[in-house]
């Protein structure tokens, strides 16, 4: 749990207590974690705008250790880890081109990876976590004679972020917006879920390229 000023706490649901309370000097955008069997396996991952106004990543074991702090290369928005391994995305989903960048957190902060949109998008962008990587969806406009928009949905790897596992583009119709978005997996198949909101439903199997 997380507020604005720079302070957040853990709790342990079973039995529920307050493991510990911690604060960055400066305004919480986002918080995610990973639950690990210890304390000192589990991660924390904050991302928080400092007293300079510079994006920065701190993580903290759930023993409320503080393993590292590093400055982010642009203005992020979200913080997410992938689901099985001590990596986190984090995400910028304004401006013309949304910039993304992968970071180790199995102790201080170390960058992997950092890349971008290859579209100019015109509306949201989502990164939801896989079991080893990240689902990210934005949506295009883009004229080529006439007006055409589409949403683009792409799997990223944490072991290979440069190349993605799948890219999915769905066409929206005039006036409509992807409204949500949901990926299962289940042993090697992966399932995509995509809902417009004009009462559109489409589900995609995908193959790792």
């Amino acid at each position: 749990m997380a507020s604005v000023d720079g302070r957040f706490e853990m709790f342990r649901v079973s039995p529920f207590a307050r493991t510990f309370e911690g604060r960055v000097d400066g305004e919480i955008t986002d918080i995610d974690l990973r639950a690990a069997v210890s304390d000192t396996e589990s991660r924390v991952a904050i991302l928080y705008t400092d007293l300079k106004h510079s994006k920065r990543l701190a993580v903290f074991d759930a023993a409320g250790k503080r393993l590292g702090d590093v400055q982010i290369p642009f203005s992020a928005e979200q913080v997410v880890f992938a689901g099985e391994v001590d990596e986190v995305m984090v995400a910028d989903p304004t401006g013309n081109a949304p910039r993304f960048a992968v970071f180790d957190v199995l102790t201080s902060p170390r960058l992997l990876w950092e890349g971008k949109s290859e579209f100019a998008t015109e509306y949201a962008v989502l990164v939801r976590p896989l079991s080893k990587g990240w689902a990210i969806y934005w949506g295009v406009e883009a004229s080529a004679g006439k007006l055409t928009r589409w949403a683009e949905l792409i799997g990223i790897s944490a072991e290979n972020p440069r190349h993605p596992m799948w890219r999915v583009r769905v066409p929206v119709p005039a006036g409509g917006y992807v409204y949500s978005f949901d990926v299962s997996e289940e042993g090697k198949k992966t399932w995509l879920a995509v809902a417009t909101d004009l009462g559109s439903l489409s589900l995609f199997r995908l193959l790792p390229k």
